[in-house]
């Protein structure tokens, strides 16, 4: 879902809390620096020597980018129609 809001809504407002305050950021930095932070802590789980979530970190990237892969399949054409002919 991330990922496809974000293909779709990258410029679009996000709340966020920062600083002891709420603040509202472009959709490209909020969830483009998640994305981030799961791959390299994903990466980060697999090379260490010690128990880790490697795997869970990896699984929502795989999430993020099969997000924004399918947005691009199921998203509605410009004249309100599906990308299918519906016959």
């Amino acid at each position: 879902m991330l990922g496809a809001y974000l293909v779709l809504f990258p410029h679009k407002g996000i709340r966020v809390f920062q600083f002891g305050r709420v603040v509202e950021m472009p959709a490209m930095i909020v969830i483009g620096l998640w994305g981030l932070l799961q791959f390299l802590n994903g990466f980060g789980s697999l090379a260490s020597s010690g128990q880790g979530g490697g795997v869970a970190y990896m699984a929502h990237v795989g999430g993020f980018v099969a997000g924004i892969v399918l947005v691009f399949f199921f998203r509605n054409s410009e004249n309100g129609r599906s990308g299918r002919s519906g016959r």
